[in-house]
């Protein structure tokens, strides 16, 4: 396992940051560079705010900006914007930044097993993981992958969604609550979402095996499905393995 990691983070550090990056695109500071995705390691999902980033790195915040532009053209980053509810005005553009691969993550931090005993790094993984499905899984079409937060007076957060996958015909929304606890509230970011947008169908990826089915809220027209987090990702992985999507023709499957 740790030589393993120590292979891997050799091969990301070594070779893509300080070698490919520098040719490709000239990056001269490459130590800004690897606290920055050292820093992305830490934070994946969270919303990212540049200046208070170059804060903690001791760096200004276009130097974080053009560094962040890189990692995402060397696919090292996810960036999602967030959903504008229609015609009405966007929320404040604050985009969340998601590492491409938790595997990664954990090499760079060297973490191992332990992480499957803390729930936090738990949920941060399996939600960078279940957006990389997603996002591999629609490839070959036109989407957008965002996130959603319901604007709260006075709340620096509110209700929120994890990734709203958006394309040419549809509007599917992903909640991922890995906890062992996974009910659907009324009051949550997935069902606020869908009765706002009038969105069918809603995906809830929780930890549990038995969390498998459909299930309705009282008074919202929108079906819900529970997916267990590792039978959502072996079903995307296996069908973008097959080559399901570039064989079907029509609206996507979700």
């Amino acid at each position: 396992m740790f030589l393993a990691q120590r292979l891997l983070r050799e091969d990301v550090v070594d070779r893509v940051l300080k070698r490919d990056m520098t040719a490709l695109f000239g990056v001269r500071n490459i130590q800004e560079l690897e606290r920055l995705f050292i820093y992305l390691c830490y934070h994946t999902g969270g919303i990212f705010q540049a200046a208070t980033c170059a804060s903690e790195l001791g760096s200004n915040a276009q130097t974080v900006n053009n560094h962040l532009d890189l990692l995402e053209q060397a696919h090292l980053v996810y960036r999602l914007n967030p959903y504008g509810l229609g015609g009405k005005q966007l929320l404040k553009p604050r985009q969340k930044v998601h590492l491409v691969d938790s595997a990664i993550r954990n090499a760079i931090l060297m973490k191992s097993e332990q992480v499957l005993q803390d729930p936090p790094q738990m949920g941060m993984i399996v939600e960078s993981t279940v957006l990389r499905h997603i996002i591999a899984y629609h490839l070959r079409r036109p989407f957008e992958a965002c996130y959603w937060r319901q604007a709260s007076k006075g709340k620096e957060t509110g209700p929120e969604v994890d990734v709203v996958l958006r394309t040419p015909d549809q509007v599917v929304p992903f909640e991922v609550k890995y906890r062992e606890s996974a009910a659907l509230d009324a009051k949550g970011g997935l069902a606020v979402f869908c009765a706002a947008e009038q969105i069918e169908r809603g995906y809830l990826i929780t930890k549990a095996d038995e969390d498998f089915g459909p299930s309705h809220l009282e008074g919202k027209a929108t079906a819900f499905l529970k997916v267990p987090a590792h039978v959502f990702t072996f079903v995307t992985g296996v069908t973008e393995q097959t080559g399901f999507l570039a064989q079907t023709e029509g609206p996507s499957s979700w």
